[in-house]
């Protein structure tokens, strides 16, 4: 085996993506719930906005969990990984970060705008982490001569650019909520948005499935 640290380092990482995929569909589900009960009014049916609040803190908790389990396994995942390529080694200072940012948002946890902003940073920094898991991927593909896991490396790398950028319009237009123009279109790019994020994991997890496979091979 030419790569034994990435091998398991990739494993982890790939179970790590796993989680964030359910993480990622419970806060999707979510952030529908959230738009939803926002545009409720006093008038509206009480039980309905008490089962929207309800739903909203269970999914928020599932994403909570599996964002947690999945960080630390992406952590010792990356750890390992960055022994036979370096490239990983930014994406430990950046789990890092965001923990730091994360504790800081839990201190001020009754802050909107620091919970607003820490959530924002941390998309950032996972939109950040998938490219540089890429890179590094096909950084090792290179060396083994395979062509064919870069080449896929490559199509994904654009896939992930053209999904952040939707997503940072979604953020772009939820300022707006007070608008029920702005509301359609928070829920029309948040679908897209939900569509493309998870064809972008089907992809992402395809990609990290067959370098690990290799890397076990090589």
């Amino acid at each position: 085996m030419k790569f034994p640290n990435a091998a398991k380092g990739i494993k982890k990482i790939f179970n790590a993506e796993i989680l964030n995929l359910i993480a990622l569909i419970a806060t999707s589900i979510l952030l529908i719930l959230s738009v939803v009960l926002a545009s409720l009014t006093e008038s509206d049916n009480d039980a309905t906005m008490s089962v929207l609040a309800i739903s909203i803190l269970v999914f928020g908790a599932v994403a909570g969990v599996m964002g947690i389990i999945a960080l630390i396994l992406m952590i010792v995942g990356t750890i390992q990984t960055a022994k036979d390529e370096p490239s990983f080694k930014m994406i430990i200072y950046l789990a890092v970060l965001n923990i730091i940012v994360a504790i800081i948002a839990a201190l001020f946890s009754g802050n909107q705008f620091v919970n607003n902003l820490a959530n924002g940073f941390n998309s950032v920094v996972s939109f950040i982490t998938s490219i540089l898991v890429v890179i590094g991927v096909a950084n090792l593909a290179r060396q083994l001569l395979n062509t064919e896991l870069a080449e896929k490396c490559a199509k994904l790398l654009r896939v992930i650019i053209w999904v952040g950028m939707l997503s940072l319009m979604t953020r772009f237009f939820s300022i707006f909520w007070g608008s029920k123009v702005a509301l359609v279109i928070i829920i029309f790019l948040g679908v897209i948005s939900i569509i493309l994020s998870i064809i972008q994991y089907i992809l992402y997890l395809s990609m990290l499935s067959k370098a690990k496979k290799i890397l076990a091979e090589s």
